[in-house]
This record gives C-alpha cells, sequence and structure tokens, in this order.
C-alpha cells in the first residue's frame, strides 16, 4: 500500500471520527470524577447561585465546502433539515485566481501524482533540472569528502580536509551562481525535447511553483462574496463554520484556507472534512456498512471503500483509496467529442481547418457540446427538493432526441458566404448514450477488478497464503460525490459493477451541495455536544455544591 493511500485512510478515519462514526472516547455508567458519597445538605435560602455556562458563544451550525468549481456554505437547523445560505460557481472570472489554483493542488500533492502513476502504468513525477543538479551536487560532496585521501595542507592538516577536497569544494560552491543556470537550463530543455517532460509533467510543475500567499489571496474574494450573500439572503452572519476540502488537496497547503477564513473573522475548528467523507453525514446507511465512494471531478476521480463502523464477522471490507483520473469529468466529455466531431459537416470542417493551417478552436466545440449533453435530458431538476435517503428513485429517463449546438462564430472557413451557408449541427442522442454506455462499461470493467483484487488481498492476510482470484468484494452502498453533470454515467458504471440490489447515492445536480450539508450536520452536532457540555459542567457544580446527590453521568462525546 503506498504511502498515498495511508494518508488517505487516516484522513477517512479522522473523519469518521468526527462525523461520530466511531468512538475512541466512551463515557461509563459513572462520572468521569469519582466522588465519595455524601448526604444532601440543607440549603439556607431556595435561590441558587447563577453560573455562566461559558466563556464563548456556543458554534454555529455552519459548514463550508471548498469545491474546485463550486463553493457552498450550508446551515444545518437538524441533521435532516439543512439550509444553502449560498452557492458559488468560481469558473467566472471573478473568481479565475481560485479556480484555477484548485485545479492545479491536486498535482501539488505528490504522493497522489506518485500513486496515480503507478496505477497507471505511467512516470511519475520527473524531477527538474534544479533538483537533478542539486542531488548531483550533493552526491559529489558525499562521495569525494569520504574517498578522496588527505593530503598535507601547507604542512599539515587543517579541519581534517585535504587540499584536493578544499579544491573541489570551492569549485562547487563556485558554480551555485551563472554556471548553475546554464546547466539548469540545458537539463530542462533536454528533457522537453526527448519528450520526457510531457504536457502533464509541465502542469505539475506549474502546480509545484504555487506561491502560498497567492492561493491564500484567492481564497479572499470567494470568502467576501460567501459570507455577503449568506447575511443578504439568510441575514446569517458566518462567523463559524466546519469546513470541507477536496480529498486532493495537498497536506502541506492544509493550513491555507484555515487562515483565509480566520482573515475575515470566520473560526474554524481542525482538521477539515475530506470531502466524500463530508457527503457521507447527509446519508443514512447501517451501521456496519461496506461503503463504496466515487469522488468525482472535472480533472480528477478517486475511488475508496470502507466500513462505516462497527465489525462484521462475514466479508468485511478491505479500505483503499485509488485515484482514478483517467475517468474524470474531461476524460468523459473528450470521448463524446471525438464520436461527434468523427463524422458529418464537423469532421468535414476540421478537415478544412487542417488544410488550411487554421486554429480548431476545439475548445469551443468541446465546451458547446457539454452544453448540449447537459441540456439533451429533460429530467435535471426531477430530484431538487427531494429527500435523498428516499427508497424510490427520483429521477425519470426523459429525454430530447436532439439538441442544437451553436457554433455560428466557429466556421471560419464559410463565414464569408454568409450566415444561410452555415449548415445547423445537432447533437444527437444516440451518440450520447453510445458514449455514455462506452464509458460506463469501461468504469465498471476497471472497478470490477479492483474489487476483486481488493477481495483477495483480504482473504490472503486472513488465511496466510496466496488465494485464487475470486467474486469481487461485496459492498452495500454506493456514494457518488462530483460537481459534473456525468452522474449518469456514474450510477451507470456502479450499477454495472455491484448490481441492481445496491443503494446508490448522489451523482445529481442536486446533490452537488452534499458535502457542504455533511459539514453543516457535523456543525450541529459540535453545536449540541458544546450544550450537553455545558448542560453537564453545570450538573457538576450542582453535585460539587450539594444541590445534587448523585454526580452526573456524561454523555457520550462525538
Amino acid at each position: 500500500m503506498t504511502f498515498y493511500q495511508l494518508s488517505s485512510l487516516l484522513r477517512v478515519v479522522v473523519g469518521l471520527l468526527l462525523l461520530g462514526q466511531i468512538h475512541l472516547i466512551q463515557c461509563s455508567d459513572q462520572s468521569i470524577l469519582q466522588f465519595p458519597e455524601r448526604s444532601k445538605p440543607q440549603r439556607n435560602d431556595g435561590s441558587r447561585p447563577p453560573r455562566h455556562a461559558g466563556s464563548w458563544n456556543p458554534p454555529k451550525p455552519i459548514g463550508i465546502d471548498f469545491g474546485p468549481e463550486y463553493v457552498v456554505a450550508a446551515y444545518a437547523h437538524s441533521p435532516t433539515n439543512v439550509t444553502i445560505l449560498a452557492m458559488i460557481s468560481v469558473k467566472n472570472s471573478s473568481h479565475a485566481d481560485y479556480f484555477e489554483n484548485m485545479m492545479l493542488l491536486r498535482l501539488a500533492n505528490d504522493d497522489r501524482v506518485a500513486g496515480a502513476a503507478l496505477l497507471n502504468g505511467g512516470r511519475g513525477p520527473v524531477p527538474t533540472g534544479k533538483e537533478i543538479l542539486t542531488a548531483v551536487k550533493r552526491a559529489l560532496r558525499y562521495y569525494l569528502g569520504n574517498k578522496m585521501p588527505s593530503v598535507p595542507f601547507f604542512g599539515g592538516l587543517k579541519d581534517a580536509k585535504s587540499a584536493s577536497w578544499i579544491w573541489v569544494n570551492s569549485l562547487l560552491d563556485r558554480a551555485s551562481g551563472i554556471i548553475d543556470s546554464v546547466i539548469i537550463y540545458a537539463l530542462d530543455k533536454v528533457m522537453e525535447g526527448t519528450g520526457i517532460v510531457t504536457a502533464h509533467e509541465r502542469l505539475r510543475r506549474r502546480a509545484k511553483s504555487l506561491n502560498d500567499n497567492d492561493i491564500k489571496r484567492s481564497f479572499y474574494p470567494v470568502i467576501v462574496e460567501l459570507k455577503d450573500l449568506a447575511l443578504k439572503n439568510h441575514n446569517v452572519t458566518i462567523d463559524f463554520a466546519v469546513l470541507s476540502l477536496p480529498d486532493y488537496f495537498p497536506p502541506s497547503h492544509e493550513y491555507i484556507p484555515f487562515r483565509a477564513l480566520r482573515s475575515f473573522g470566520i473560526e474554524v475548528p481542525r482538521p477539515y472534512i475530506p470531502k466524500p467523507i463530508a457527503a457521507l453525514a447527509g446519508v443514512v446507511t447501517q451501521p456496519d456498512a461496506r461503503i463504496l465512494i466515487f469522488d468525482h471531478g472535472r480533472h480528477h476521480m478517486g475511488v475508496q471503500a470502507f466500513q462505516r463502523h462497527g465489525v462484521r464477522k462475514n466479508n468485511p471490507i478491505k479500505g483503499f483509496n485509488m485515484p482514478f483520473d483517467s475517468f474524470g469529468g474531461d476524460m468523459l466529455e473528450m470521448d463524446l467529442y471525438k464520436r461527434v466531431t468523427s463524422k458529418g459537416v464537423l469532421s468535414d470542417q476540421l478537415s478544412l481547418k487542417k488544410k488550411f493551417k487554421i486554429d480548431h478552436e476545439g475548445w469551443v466545440l468541446l465546451k458547446e457540446i457539454e452544453r448540449a449533453r447537459i441540456l439533451i435530458r429533460d429530467n435535471l431538476f426531477d430530484c431538487i427538493g427531494k429527500d435523498r435517503n428516499d427508497e424510490e428513485d427520483c429521477e425519470v429517463d426523459r429525454h430530447h432526441d436532439e439538441w442544437p449546438l451553436k457554433l455560428d462564430h466557429w466556421w471560419t472557413i464559410i463565414e464569408y458566404f454568409g450566415p444561410s451557408s452555415i449548415p445547423p449541427v445537432v447533437l444527437k442522442w444516440e451518440d450520447v448514450q453510445a458514449s455514455e454506455e462506452y464509458s460506463a462499461e469501461s468504469l465498471s470493467n476497471n472497478l470490477n477488478t479492483l474489487l476483486r483484487f481488493m477481495r483477495k488481498a483480504r482473504v490472503d492476510e486472513e488465511i496466510g497464503e496466496e488465494s485464487d482470484m475470486g467474486a469481487q468484494q461485496e459492498v452495500d452502498v454506493v456514494l457518488i460525490v462530483t460537481d459534473q453533470p456525468h452522474g449518469a454515467i456514474l450510477r451507470r458504471a456502479a450499477k454495472l459493477t455491484v448490481g441492481e440490489g445496491v443503494r446508490i447515492y448522489g451523482g445529481r445536480i442536486a446533490d452537488f451541495t452534499m458535502a457542504a450539508e455533511g459539514v453543516a450536520v457535523l456543525a450541529f452536532k459540535r453545536r449540541r455536544h458544546w450544550f450537553e457540555i455545558q448542560e453537564y459542567e453545570d450538573s457538576l457544580r450542582d453535585y460539587e455544591d450539594g444541590y445534587m446527590l448523585e454526580p452526573p453521568v456524561c454523555k457520550e462525546r462525538l
């Protein structure tokens, strides 16, 4: 198991602890303090001196989910009644820095990048020219310092260094200026020219070069808008919140959103809750349910499994957390894009653009096809306002046979013939259906292999020897956490993998706020626990003052 899997599972455990699914501290039937038995004292008067219940205000039941495409704040009135205070799409120009940084930060998580490369059979992070030079210089200093013989320096030893070593050391030190720059530049250019540094690697290096202060400042306008919307629309001042961040968020950058929130007077308890675990808080399952989670976004996908709580004697699940980035939203869109542009007038137009060396503007096509994929469905809003814990599937299969693509300014070759020469182009449902079936089956095949392998690994651990590859690991619940319009693909893949009888949560537009609702529920539990502590301390003071015969019993802590 890679370090990324271990660290991810640790965050899962911490999240479950905070969600109240695992209890490390439980109160006994007796008070946590031992008091001798005593008789009830006589009161001098019928009044009791007032006692302040606490030195600070109770935390508000507010949760904030900083997602890569949407930032959502929610307020929990109860575990089953949550209000969305604000929902911000960060894809607009006013939040472009935040949007870009959140997309890049997944590549700043070295453990995740290495884990994804290992699973996909690709190359891991490539060291930069500077990193290579630093490693070589360090190795030279170590090797020469240990291998070169000691010779007299001006007639005798000086600091146990030989004249040759002092000369080499001085030469290496002087190379830290212009020579370093030349060597680094040459190394980087050679790696780019030979294809070692790919476009993905260039993005990773860009992510690693992000400045912490710049990242923090990109949160500022988002937080300001979030607070303003909550106050304007619901008259709620956000001064406390439980925080949810993407599961891929680099551990070395965790402090940044905390400091950004505190800069605007918002207290945030540590640690943050990973988005998939936060979404789980709003889902009702059996206490010992075996859960499979899809954590899906535009550029990433993660699959993880664990047992929620309790001990299963039969067929427990082996926990794992695997990056499945090849099934991210952009990759799913690309399959439909290739299918649509490989035939008809779109294929002809692309060939003409290529012939005359005109920019394809493929991003225009891709965005329009993505928009049409959403609108061709006629059931997007079926589940809004419905209880996601209801057993009935709220989504009805309704769709249009085709949807027009708005490409008026894309036809660069024939525009001068006038608007009438621009042919109408539509996205056909049959193409959407074929693309989604292909993607769902491909994802299902990978998931089936993964679940079979994890079951084999668990059985091998139990029996202490190698076993044959058998059936896949059974799961009780599938949770889909996404902010993309590909829920139908993910739900279909889940059904193909685990069967029709397994309950599937999430994956619809109405579920984009699941993580924010989950951390709001967690904040509600924290608030309720705060009042329980105050009540317990009041009762404890009464007992100490002689107003109670029996010591108070503390309630189970989260």
